[in-house]
């Protein structure tokens, strides 16, 4: 019995160092040259699902009952995914319409790993290790932005690109997804200042490099996000309204320090700026309202069981692969009952956390500070996905779902004595079928289908990101 806890044990740490190392490293190291960010970010994500499929089994996680969901949210995520696994079938492609439900269905996956793993530990230390990747990722990828930046004025260049700054992303906009994630979490040592000491003033300095990266990223999805959720909890509290305080604080910082690096030291040096925050903050929907307008023909054609997961990709259009839009996304591609029912989940869930919020006394411990920054993060990026492709991009999905997993198990405050409760045999042998499916279909992508294998649209070098950043999938069947 020793000996089987200890190996238990032993699993559980060693899913939760490498899979939280290939995390943190993925928007900062290129292990894979020959393959841009998008793609390798693309194949880590296919890595943590198998990872995460492969370690649910060996522990017997998927035969334990999920008690963080209440049953009638296994009802509807169960029905979702038969329902998405339907119109996968009926799709003109059927692979890439299951690598986009294995997608959905690995994070189910990886969410509830991460909760089971969460609820093992001891929850500070659990809570600590998820909060110090968080700041060590984004601390990495500061020291990127200024060693290129010191680059760039010890080459004395006359043309500085934004862009260039802004590295481990393909495209500045994926970048602010994750700014909106990551920004409401950076907020825990200014709320926290008693005990984390000389650690609040380093998060300060991280928090405000982080804001001026978000502001030079131009990416206004992340405003959005950010400001609907500042706007929600300061109604919410005492606690929510100095959450907000702290992040004013931020981007009071963030904006100085953005004057002074890429607007007063570049007209001081007589340096021309590309790809300038302001010139990308207008008030033009940027074509959206073309692939909107695709998005509803789809919808309207099809409304039961969409086009398929992934289905919008294989519509030629010149503009992009996904509508930016997560409603319109989901309605068109898995049908409207499917995406009725994702909104009431994601209704009913928040609903009950702004509750909590609302009618509960949430002190200044680490576990009330680290809800109401999680609450916000996601809610800043379900906000920045109804105009971003925020359930496209693979380094977005992963962070969306460590925090609304992260969340859950703080919600629900469960103990290990909760997972002794079993299910069924057909149930755990149906999600253990399932997972490990997903996992499966996924590495065939990855092997099968390498990005070299989709081709560009005709005449036409203009990459629409999706499953690969070249995510057209209209023009060659896999």
């Amino acid at each position: 019995m020793k000996m089987e806890i200890f190996r238990t044990k032993r699993t559980e740490l060693a899913f939760s160092f490498f899979g939280l190392i290939l995390l943190v490293s993925l928007p900062v190291w290129e292990w894979i040259p020959t393959h841009g960010w998008h793609d390798r970010q693309r194949m880590g994500q296919v890595f943590l699902v198998i990872l995460s499929a492969g370690a649910g089994l060996w522990l017997g996680v998927f035969k334990k009952y999920p008690k963080f969901l209440e049953r009638q949210i296994q009802y509807a995520i169960v029905i979702v995914a038969i329902l998405g696994l339907i119109s996968a079938a009926l799709a003109r492609q059927p692979i890439w319409a299951l690598v986009e439900w294995s997608i959905f269905v690995g994070c189910l996956c990886m969410g509830w790993m991460v909760v089971f793993i969460h609820q093992r530990f001891r929850a500070q230390e659990s809570d600590r290790l998820l909060l110090g990747a968080v700041f060590f990722v984004t601390t990495l990828i500061s020291l990127k932005f200024i060693s290129h930046y010191i680059i760039f004025i010890i080459q004395g260049d006359k043309l500085l690109d934004v862009w260039w700054l802004i590295d481990g992303f393909d495209n500045p906009r994926f970048f602010g997804q994750f700014c909106s994630l990551t920004l409401p979490l950076m907020a825990v040592p200014l709320l926290e200042k008693e005990s984390l000491g000389r650690f609040n003033k380093f998060g300060v300095w991280v928090l405000v490099l982080w804001w001026a990266q978000a502001i030079a990223s131009g990416t206004r999805g992340t405003w959005l996000g950010m400001a609907g959720a500042m706007a929600v909890l300061a109604c919410l509290g005492p606690l929510g309204r100095r959450w907000v305080m702290a992040q004013c604080m931020g981007i009071a910082g963030g904006w100085i320090l953005f004057s002074i690096l890429l607007v007063w030291l570049p007209n001081l040096l007589d340096v021309e700026v590309m790809n300038a925050a302001g010139s990308r903050l207008t008030t033009s929907l940027s074509a959206r309202e073309t692939i909107w307008h695709q998005a509803l023909e789809m919808i309207a054609q099809k409304p039961w069981l969409g086009f398929g997961p992934m289905h919008f990709a294989d519509i030629s259009n010149p503009i992009a692969a996904h509508p930016h839009q997560a409603i319109l996304q989901w309605a068109s591609e898995w049908g409207i009952p499917s995406v009725l029912l994702v909104c009431s989940v994601a209704g009913y869930g928040f609903w009950g956390i702004f509750c909590r919020i609302k009618t509960q006394a949430l002190h200044s411990d680490r576990k009330s500070i680290l809800y109401v920054c999680l609450s916000a993060s996601i809610f800043s990026s379900l906000l920045q996905s109804m105009v971003d492709g925020v359930f496209v991009m693979p380094y977005t999905e992963l962070w969306l779902t460590l925090s609304i997993a992260w969340l859950m198990a703080l919600h629900h405050q469960l103990n290990t004595e909760a997972g002794k409760d079993y299910l069924c045999k057909p149930a755990a042998y149906i999600f253990s079928t399932a997972f490990v499916a997903a996992a499966l279909l996924l590495l065939l992508a990855v092997i099968r289908y390498q990005p070299e294998s989709v081709p560009p649209q005709q005449g036409s070098e203009h990459f629409q990101p999706r499953f690969w950043v070249q995510g057209v999938i209209a023009f060659k069947k896999p």
